[in-house]
């Protein structure tokens, strides 16, 4: 602003004008700022809210059954998770576990992780063969997320009165099962059937297992088995039958060494994806 219309503007001029430039920018650029705190603080209390909730989707506490022990471990890689387990008792008293991993992780995995709950116990509330709820679902999340998704599944149906156990994957790490040194995966390599959300109409196939006195049994997300060292090594399925072959005590305490190897294992690195024991 001058005040004759005919003056020139003088380099005082242009300097005071960049001066007051300067700070108004700077006042601009620290609203912005602020401005994007606010927003990062508020998304991170709802990833926060968002992941209490998730937990009250799993369950608190482990069943409890004459003559077994459960115990399990769940460890978001980040806030949320792609992982998923359950307990569920079915009117005969016998008991289905389940576990499964939805491929990626973040909030997208996570709801469909929730979708995968519901669809379960919805699905057992109609039927108690493994490979008819594994097939329901693979249909349901076929539909679901029209192929852009899919996820890796084990449901077992475990009979207390016959201790007899039922199995079936959906692309899924296998259980490893046994006492000491005898230790055997379910299911075998060539009973691997695709994860759910690939194949339209595909059948799956069922395990079964005696278990006796004594025997563990792990399941397990692909968190554990691809926790790598500072080599680019994978922790790996020997390393898994390995640690349960030697484990003594407590399924907790079987579990925790499992896991503690794992970590052990990966370093400073730490476990790079959502890691579910059960």
């Amino acid at each position: 602003d001058r005040r004759s219309l005919g003056d020139a503007f003088s380099m005082d001029d242009l300097e005071l004008l960049a001066s007051v430039g300067i700070i108004a920018g700077q006042v601009v650029e620290n609203g912005r700022l602020y401005d994007e705190y606010l927003k990062s603080q508020l998304q991170e209390q709802e990833l926060q809210i968002a992941s209490e909730v998730q937990q009250l989707l799993l369950p608190a506490e482990p069943p409890q059954l004459d003559g077994y022990e459960f115990f399990h471990i769940y460890e978001p890689a980040l806030e949320l998770s792609g992982d998923y387990f359950d307990f569920v008792r079915l009117k005969d008293g016998r008991i289905a576990i389940a576990v499964g991993d939805v491929a990626g992780k973040g909030v997208s995995a996570a709801l469909y992780m929730a979708r995968l709950g519901s669809a379960v116990r919805l699905c057992l509330e109609d039927t108690d063969d493994v490979t008819a709820v594994a097939a329901r679902l693979n249909h349901h999340f076929i539909e679901f997320g029209g192929g852009h998704r899919f996820l890796t599944f084990m449901l077992c149906i475990l009979d207390p009165k016959t201790n007899k156990l039922t199995m079936t994957s959906a692309g899924h790490c296998p259980a490893v099962i046994g006492n000491g040194a005898q230790i055997q995966l379910l299911p075998a390599n060539e009973q691997v059937q695709p994860p759910l959300g690939i194949m339209p109409d595909c059948r799956y196939e069922a395990s079964t297992v005696m278990l006796e006195k004594g025997d563990r049994i792990l399941l397990y997300t692909d968190g554990l088995t691809e926790a790598r060292n500072a080599q680019k090594e994978l922790f790996g399925l020997d390393r898994i039958r390995a640690s349960i072959s030697a484990a003594t005590g407590t399924a907790e305490s079987a579990a925790r060494e499992v896991v503690a190897e794992a970590l052990a294992f990966a370093g400073d690195g730490g476990l790079s994806d959502d890691l579910t024991l059960v």
